[in-house]
């Protein structure tokens, strides 16, 4: 019986590893605003929307920053019109991104528990 929770143990860290490394890389991609100015020039969103570069840009980070779990900050797009409905849309991706990131951190204490009680197992199949 002690094997065989050891086996669920293990198969359910393993699912938990995978949640974990995907939230983080969905994050990552995210907020890694040089992998976004990469695609700038390289989708030509300059020539096919008639913005400039630093426009762009700008509009850009002030909705990343906007987007930062758990941050304070308001919606707002400086140099770019925007519907109510736009913003009701960007205030809903906030909320799953704030609930990413307390899943990403109740994982991150489950797991913490898990390889823990294995430490201290010492001959456990892990």
């Amino acid at each position: 019986m002690k094997k065989f929770f050891d086996y669920i143990l293990t198969i359910f860290m393993s699912i938990l590893f995978i949640y974990i490394f995907v939230f983080i890389a969905i994050l990552f991609l995210l907020f890694n605003k040089n992998f976004y100015y990469l695609h700038i020039n390289y989708l030509d969103l300059s020539q096919k929307t008639g913005y400039s570069i630093e426009h762009i840009k700008l509009n850009y980070n002030n909705m990343i920053d906007y987007l930062i779990p758990f941050s304070n900050n308001s919606f707002h797009l400086p140099t770019l019109a925007y519907s109510t409905q736009g913003k009701i849309h960007f205030e809903e991706v906030k909320e799953i991104f704030n609930t990413m990131s307390l899943i990403c951190i109740a994982i991150t204490i489950i797991l913490t528990i898990i390889l823990y009680y294995y430490y201290k197992k010492k001959d456990s199949i892990f």
